[in-house]
């Protein structure tokens, strides 16, 4: 499929981002699905695309100085390069495993060492460990998709900065939780440590929770 587009450069756009010299220019495609909407109403639903993603151009290739469209002849445009089949995969791994690790994992991990029960200790620790591995396994997936130029290359969106920070600082929560619980046994009390360690982790719990919707 050949596609002819003539883009006016325009500086006055608040939320432009097309640049003209990106070499890895992203766009978006879609299309489907097969069902023709018919009807005139303004209520009318109109279904999701069937199939739809990402694709980026070579844009210095592709410039052309006249004012009328361009003539395009062949069946490929050798500038554009095509979003890998596995993107959407990465993309509800992501999610998944971030979101279920901040919203239901940990809270519930915290929940279960204030509960009376002679293994409260164990499920808390249990909990939290399995939580913040599947963060670290979401977070390499987030960067992966980065790096490897599928979306957010340039790492300098909101949602990646907080994350990475708060996975990043999720190694220093579990150093202070194991340096609190050898305190505790040895002092019979909460010390220094402890509340630096509760404190953080409930920053961290919200932060998760609040990056999840950014």
């Amino acid at each position: 499929m050949t596609a002819t587009i003539q883009w006016h450069q325009s500086s006055g756009l608040k939320f432009n981002k097309v640049k003209v010299t990106d070499t890895k220019q992203s766009w978006i495609w879609a299309v489907g699905p097969n069902e023709q909407l018919q009807s005139n109403s303004v209520d009318a639903e109109i279904d999701q695309h069937s199939h739809y993603g990402v694709f980026f151009v070579d844009m210095p290739a592709t410039q052309n100085a006249v004012t009328t469209l361009p003539s395009i002849s062949g069946t490929s445009n050798v500038s554009a390069e095509g979003q890998p089949d596995y993107y959407h995969g990465l993309v509800y791994a992501h999610a998944i495993l971030l979101g279920v690790a901040f919203v239901i994992v940990f809270p519930v991990g915290v929940l279960g060492l204030r509960w009376r029960w002679s293994i409260a200790f164990k499920v808390h620790w249990m909990l939290q460990l399995f939580a913040t591995v599947g963060a670290y396994i979401g977070l390499a997936v987030a960067v992966a998709m980065s790096i490897t130029g599928i979306e957010y290359a340039a790492f300098g969106e909101t949602h990646q900065i907080l994350g990475i920070i708060v996975v990043a600082v999720l190694s220093f929560q579990v150093v202070m939780g194991y340096i609190h619980h050898v305190n505790y046994k040895r002092a019979g009390r909460r010390t220094t440590p402890s509340y630096f360690h509760l404190w953080l982790g409930r920053v961290l719990i919200y932060a998760g929770m609040v990056n999840a919707v950014l």
